[in-house]
């Protein structure tokens, strides 16, 4: 994960005294519900308690009705149903919910599940085949597919089947030609039950399939599969969407059916009511999909299925190896992501991702898309590329602000097809098109995301100091649960705080573990899941956090997991400052932003002659005469800073070196530089030190050589190394450089990199505007 440009300050808001009262609580929750558009107190109650809310008819959805008389209808003829499912998780539970509804029902019903690598999702013409023709199928009911699948819905009636449609994803301008499309794209975008999933949709068939035969309460029994299912696919968890996962996580954590009862033996996880949906999530969720990404996901199917403790068991095991497997092709995939970024570097100046790697496992190069996603806030396309068949897989992550199958399938002429929604999308293409596409949806991803200046923004919704954040105090945040898209956990921030015993953690040591630190002394332990523990920053800082409860041995510890950190200004930007200040017998002289700045450092230097320094660094440096670097100041009385300090204590080190009486500062907006812009500039200073020094210079030299910090210096400089250009050798502030590549490159963190631009950057920003009297402070 690396630092954010911008957060967004939470909006002061006077709330209604009726709204507070009916929200209760700590003070912060009725502001996080205000701040996210729920502002009636009915709506609040709503939206806190599920007894309060009032579910829409699933009538409601188009065809629903059509498509439960079918069914009842083919009880009577007896017709043989397949239901048609999917691979993933939102598939397998779609899938199970149905299968096990119409079985109770007395149906003759089986499943077909296609295999991933080989046929891809949704219908297709081979398994229709089979399903009828072989396995003597009257009726396919799809789940979570087929809305898209118009000439293989029509093969099918061309065999002599029928075809119900239930399926969640985005309608093409034709739908198919069949008994019923459920669908609820279908609905009008405000409408309560659009948000539904697959396993969303096939519960509604079933509920009012069951209330049709006087079965009213009987369809419960599945929200478990519902709550599984939504959170798993990651959908918006609003509306009713939110009330079927309110009632079925309950069921799902503490009265699991036997099959993920075993998988919460056999991999070790613990239900607890705070972290319900990152159980889901990260915990049954993954270890679901990991077989539908490596085999195939009939497996789930039949341990969801499943009544017997031994068969659930031993099924439960099977996955746990399937998960371990998962693992490792992800960071196989991952790591050469992470090369191909290090030796590219100008890729992740591009507005989106879009890279392509031999024979990676298509199964799980979607996960490894959400990390980078995750990782450097742009959207992720990943191209697994066969050459022995001349075509690339892609599975595709996206950003908020960015609809990604809209951006992708404006292309679809280079593409031979695929589907997906607003966050997520897969498609095939000939490998040979691959760079024409990423020209293409680059462009489009500049067109949508022009105007959305705050794209990939921290929202801080409330400020909190460390002893606030108690027990009791998360408890009542969670109220707001269950947390995932469309809901997200509330991001914290607190002010003037440390990190201290930063310890590495996790088996590939990439994640870090921490203690907060505020000015009083108050502690609390943090997690920053995938950064890497070298990279804590050693100043005062604000943080940006989500928080739960540590749960161990029957205690419970507050706990805050980092989202991003910036350095802390006492004093934010202040307007109108006076052109000169005193303090401490030294006198600062302001003429930031004078629209004549360099004629105002050349007349300076003309007046004041040797008892004049001016410090400039980087490209702030190249148009000043007799501008010097930190590494050559000495002391005088008089002092140009012509440059904005890549951090404060450059600031210190500067002072401290050349003790001023009088310090004219003429500053300008700096430019923040990229990965790529440095790694040249740090290139550049290389070649005049081996011209000119035969490779020997210290630290200081090579940072106020491109004005920036030594680490930010030493991470280009890694890269370079890691590129083979050249290799290195230090002790202390010596560094001594060679032409020749390193026998041991180090691994170079292109994240880091990034991460201390951007830190730079805010505080050049800061020094720009700040008053002046807290700068010599």
């Amino acid at each position: 994960m690396v630092s954010h440009p911008y957060w967004i300050e939470p909006q002061r808001v006077t709330l209604p005294y009726e709204f507070t009262t009916v929200v209760g609580g700590h003070p912060l929750i009725a502001q996080i519900l205000y701040q996210r558009g729920i502002t009636e107190p009915r709506a609040a109650q709503e939206f806190l308690n599920s007894d309060f809310y009032q579910p829409a008819d699933p009538l409601e959805l188009p065809d629903l009705e059509q498509a439960v008389n079918t069914l009842r209808h083919a009880k009577k003829a007896g017709w043989r149903i397949c239901v048609w499912g999917d691979f993933d998780v939102d598939g397998q539970t779609s899938t199970t919910l149905l299968v096990d509804a119409l079985r109770q029902l007395d149906y003759d019903v089986f499943y077909y599940i296609p295999e991933r690598a080989g046929e891809s999702h949704g219908l297709n013409t081979g398994g229709i085949q089979t399903v009828i023709q072989e396995q003597h199928a009257d009726l396919i009911l799809t789940c979570d597919c087929g809305v898209s699948n118009l000439e293989e819905v029509a093969y099918a009636y061309e065999l002599g089947a029928k075809v119900i449609v239930t399926d969640h994803h985005e309608l093409l301008p034709e739908l198919p030609a069949c008994e019923a499309v459920v669908n609820p794209q279908r609905l009008p975008e405000t409408h309560p039950l659009r948000v539904l999933c697959g396993v969303g949709v096939a519960y509604m068939v079933v509920k009012v399939l069951y209330e049709m035969e006087g079965r009213h309460t009987k369809s419960d029994q599945w929200l478990d599969l519902v709550a599984l299912g939504t959170i798993a696919d990651v959908a918006v968890l609003q509306h009713d969407n939110r009330y079927l996962v309110q009632k079925g996580l309950p069921q799902l954590m503490y009265q699991p059916r036997p099959g993920l009862a075993a998988i919460f033996e056999v991999g070790g996880i613990t239900p607890s009511e705070l972290l319900e949906t990152e159980i889901v999530g990260f915990g049954l969720g993954p270890r679901l999909n990991a077989v539908g990404r490596l085999d195939h996901a009939k497996d789930a199917v039949e341990l969801l299925l499943a009544k017997d403790e031994m068969v659930t068991r031993r099924m439960a095991m099977d996955l746990e190896v399937y998960n371990e497997q998962r693992k490792q092709y992800c960071d196989e995939v991952e790591e050469d992501a992470e090369r191909i970024l290090r030796y590219q570097p100008q890729l992740l100046d591009e507005p989106a991702l879009v890279l392509s790697g031999t024979n990676w496992h298509p199964g799980v190069i979607g996960i490894v898309a959400s990390r980078l996603v995750e990782r450097y806030n742009k959207a992720t396309i990943l191209i697994s590329t066969s050459p022995e068949e001349g075509v690339g897989r892609a599975s595709a992550r996206s950003v908020e602000g960015l609809h990604l199958q809209n951006a992708i399938f404006k292309h679809q002429d280079l593409l031979l097809g695929g589907g997906g929604h607003a966050m997520a999308a897969g498609f095939a293409i000939q490998t040979e098109r691959i760079p024409e596409f990423r020209r293409a949806f680059q462009q489009t991803v500049i067109e949508t995301q022009q105007d959305d200046a705050l794209n990939g923004a921290i929202a801080i919704e409330g400020w909190v100091t460390l002893p606030e954040i108690t027990a009791d105090f998360i408890r009542d945040l969670y109220r707001l649960a269950p947390f995932g898209a469309g809901n997200p956990k509330p991001v914290l921030g607190s002010q003037n705080v440390r990190l201290t015993n930063v310890r590495a953690i996790g088996a590939n040591r990439d994640h870090t573990r921490l203690v907060i630190v505020d000015s009083q002394g108050q502690k609390i332990t943090g997690l920053w899941w995938r950064k890497s523990s070298t990279d804590i920053p050693d100043y005062p800082v604000d943080v940006a956090f989500t928080v739960n409860l540590n749960e161990f041995r029957g205690s419970s510890t507050p706990q805050i997991i980092l989202r991003d950190v910036r350095p802390y200004y006492a004093t934010p930007v202040v307007a109108n400052t006076p052109p000169l200040v005193a303090k401490n017998d030294i006198q600062v002289i302001d003429y930031r932003h004078d629209p004549h700045r360099l004629e105002r450092i050349h007349q300076l230097a003309t007046e004041h002659g040797d008892r004049l320094q001016i410090w400039a660094e980087g490209t702030s440096a190249k148009a000043i005469d007799k501008a010097v670097s930190r590494a050559y100041l000495k002391p005088s009385p008089k002092l140009v800073i012509a440059s904005a300090p890549a951090a404060p204590d450059i600031l210190n080190q500067i002072l401290h070196r050349v003790s001023p009486e009088q310090i004219f500062v003429i500053t300008t907006e700096e430019v923040q530089q990229t990965p790529t812009d440095v790694i040249k500039a740090v290139a550049g200073a290389v070649k005049t030190v081996l011209a000119q020094s035969s490779g020997q210079t210290t630290w200081a030299e090579l940072a106020g050589a491109v004005g920036q910090r030594a680490f930010t210096v030493k991470h280009a400089l890694d890269v370079l190394v890691e590129m083979g250009k050249l290799s290195y050798t230090q002790e202390g502030n010596r560094v001594r450089i060679k032409p020749q590549p390193a026998n041991v490159a180090p691994k170079a963190d292109q994240e880091a990199l990034k991460a201390l631009l951007q830190e730079t950057a805010a505080y050049q920003r800061y020094f720009n505007r700040v008053n002046l009297t807290e700068l010599i402070q």
